[in-house]
């Protein structure tokens, strides 16, 4: 892939990059470094360029359309956003990372629902461990809980994450109790509006179903989690057809052991299973299930 890249930075970091550049000789990649405002602009309205790598410091200049030239950010923080890019790594690492958000950012946020109609199937385990995949192959994912609507007052992300992942923000859907829908559209859109995440993961149970015609709305895709029991398939056959066919829809089997059942699930593509092992705390639970390749689709 031939780059054209133009760092527009502070010029301590800049030399530092075009040193290094210079000794990799790296022929498919052209660097250009500018620290002023003027000297960047004045190279864009002559050159073509693919992206423009900068950070908040720098005075940006408002006449750049970032639908028009793609701009990167540094990040001080190695988990990165969807526009960022770590600024402490060495070159090469740099440009493959600016590769695959170039690649990406024209998708948009992918906004994945996990859902169940049968309590204790797994859901919140797999959706977090979707997250936790996406992450360990270089994407920003965030975690949204809708899961327990009404008792938390939290309006925005919260630091504290409960599920001992750190590397998933993870973000409390406060819609009010009764539930809100207009207030839950609202959330989902802003944060898709925000074009942050590469991937929003949303944990949502469906006997909320007031709710369902908000996420069908809004969702790429929809994940439901069946333990394949037969308490399971059958809660399953009743919440089946909730989801209409405007949404792309899957099954996955979050299985308790081999005994379990596949029932029928016209309109629901296969994902896979996946063997649960209820005796693991829910942090090893999900860091095993994240080391497997049944979200692969999803990339």
């Amino acid at each position: 892939m031939s780059l054209k890249i133009v760092l527009y930075e502070e010029s301590e970091y800049a030399k530092r990059v075009e040193t290094a550049f210079s000794e990799l000789h790296r022929e498919e990649i052209e660097l250009v470094c500018f620290c002023y405002k003027e000297n960047l602009l004045a190279h864009l309205s002559l050159h073509n360029t693919d992206v423009i790598v900068t950070s908040e410091t720098m005075e940006f200049p408002a006449e750049i359309q970032e639908e028009e030239i793609p701009v990167l950010y540094l990040s001080e923080q190695r988990e990165t956003g969807k526009n960022e890019v770590f600024r402490y790594q060495k070159f090469d690492d740099l440009v493959e990372e600016i590769k695959r958000k170039l690649k990406r950012q024209n998708r948009g946020t992918k906004l994945l629902v996990f859902t169940s109609m049968q309590g204790g199937s797994g859901v919140t385990s797999c959706a977090l461990a979707a997250a936790l995949y996406f992450k360990k192959q270089g994407c920003s994912a965030a975690y949204l809980d809708f899961s327990f609507p009404g008792i938390r007052h939290h309006t925005d992300v919260t630091e504290e994450n409960q599920y001992g992942i750190p590397e998933i923000p993870v973000f409390l859907g406060d819609f009010g109790t009764p539930v809100d829908t207009e207030k839950a559209g609202n959330i989902l859109e802003e944060v898709k509006k925000e074009q942050k995440w590469e991937y929003l993961i949303v944990d949502f149970p469906m006997y909320l179903d007031m709710l369902t015609a908000v996420f069908k709305e809004k969702a790429d895709e929809v994940i439901y989690v069946c333990d394949g029991s037969e308490e399971g398939n059958r809660k399953f056959r009743e919440g089946e057809n909730l989801w209409g066919d405007s949404v792309r829809k899957w099954i996955l089997y979050n299985k308790f052991d081999e005994r379990s059942i596949q029932t029928e699930a016209n309109g629901y593509a296969p994902l896979g299973g996946v063997m649960r092992d209820v005796s693991s705390d829910m942090e090893k639970m999900i860091e095993k299930t994240a080391s497997l390749s049944v979200f692969e689709p999803f990339l």
